[in-house]
């Protein structure tokens, strides 16, 4: 099931549902990865699947993640793909870079993951079970009715963004914003939404600010990353301090800037922010209250600057240089 939100398209995605699921049967020892929990859903899958346990698709997936294909890794390589699990794009440099600039393996894994989809029938169980998201799409949908929420993040940006799409991940625990190179100077970005966080959220009676949080901050790393990716001479093979830098500086940025827009639309109180703060530390987002009050000077200046990315360098200069090894 998807709805139109202004413009958007909320919905499952049956190639990221059929990656999950063979990890969600596979012995990957990552409890932060994919969700185990027992669930009304994780019961079905259970049921129809677990035949399929000891299916080399299955099989092989440890060893694939400990190779390079893991976390944004799996849903960028789904989105690579037609439904028929064909690829629909080529694969891109991140991808490839994970696999020292090789996709052997990649066209491998695609070929057993076919032979999984068709031999447990996955695309009919798929289609079966969109019911039972349906409820609750319906009150993400409720909420994002009263948004016009990229609408929201392109006026504080001064900046247009491109063709976008929302993605409910039954399984993912985390959430994911991927770009795909659709074409020439042509690209498309996705928010992958995590339903096991928004459900948590939704417990906690925060549904909303997390819902429009997580969409805005999937949404920015197609700003902020390849603004950080110019500051490497190739951001594809960074040392681990670089890759550690450049994802605080990213996190920080996109932390920030996503609380200036809940402030905008009185979600959050401006006076009683500290608890955002210390959430984003933990989260890798060290410089978050920092680059908020940079932020403001932004708002106030902002005829100053033509969009967001002349301002980049006043935030990333809070971090100083990359380093250089």
């Amino acid at each position: 099931m998807g709805g139109c939100i202004n413009n958007i398209i909320i919905q499952t995605d049956f190639r990221i549902e059929l990656l999950s699921t063979v990890i969600f049967l596979s012995d990957l020892d990552n409890d932060q990865f994919i969700s185990k929990d027992e669930t009304e859903y994780s019961r079905i899958l259970g049921n129809e699947f677990n035949k399929y346990k000891n299916h080399q698709a299955v099989k092989i997936f440890p060893k694939l993640w400990e190779d390079g294909l893991r976390w944004d890794g799996v849903p960028q390589l789904a989105l690579h793909l037609n439904n028929d699990l064909t690829k629909k794009f080529q694969f891109s440099n991140e991808l490839k870079s994970r696999f020292n600039n090789s996709y052997s393996s990649l066209t491998d894994f695609l070929k057993l993951i076919n032979d999984f989809s068709e031999k447990s029938n996955f695309l009919s169980f798929y289609n079966k079970s969109l019911k039972l998201n349906e409820n609750f799409l319906l009150k993400l949908h409720q909420i994002l009715n009263k948004f016009q929420i990229i609408k929201i993040l392109e006026n504080y940006l001064n900046i247009k963004l491109f063709k976008q799409k929302v993605m409910l991940s039954n399984l993912l625990k985390s959430s994911y914003g991927i770009t795909i190179n659709v074409s020439k100077n042509n690209f498309e970005i996705f928010c992958i939404a995590s339903k096991y966080w928004l459900n948590v959220a939704n417990s906690n009676g925060c549904l909303t600010r997390n819902l429009l949080s997580t969409i805005w901050h999937e949404f920015l790393h197609s700003i902020i990353n390849p603004l950080s990716d110019k500051l490497f001479d190739d951001h594809l093979n960074l040392t681990d301090s670089q890759s550690e830098w450049y994802c605080e500086l990213n996190e920080s940025i996109i932390w920030a800037i996503t609380l200036r827009l809940l402030i905008k639309e009185k979600i959050v109180d401006e006076n009683n922010c500290n608890w955002y703060f210390n959430n984003a530390v933990n989260c890798g987002a060290p410089k978050t209250k920092e680059l908020n009050d940079l932020l403001i000077e932004y708002e106030s200046n902002q005829s100053k600057y033509n969009n967001f990315r002349e301002f980049y360098p006043i935030l990333q200069n809070e971090f100083g240089k990359p380093p250089r090894e």
